[in-house]
């Protein structure tokens, strides 16, 4: 992967979550943002819904930390 995705991807997910892997009231826009990047990674992880923007935010979780490790 390459320096720059994984920087996007850690940067979405900070802008999602604090540092306590907590939700932050961020909106609809970024939560999309960070499930599209997430896909990129990983194309069949069912990260939520994306008429909605709707997070599962467990399988969220888990596929980022599976990725930055």
């Amino acid at each position: 992967m390459a320096t720059r995705e994984l920087k996007e991807l850690k940067d979405d997910y900070q802008a999602v979550f604090d540092e306590d892997d907590n939700v932050k009231a961020c909106g609809r826009a970024l939560c999309l943002r960070l499930m599209y990047t997430l896909k990129k990674f990983r194309p069949n992880a069912e990260v939520g819904n994306f008429d909605t923007g709707v997070m599962n935010v467990e399988v969220v979780k888990n596929v980022y930390k599976d990725i930055i490790g």
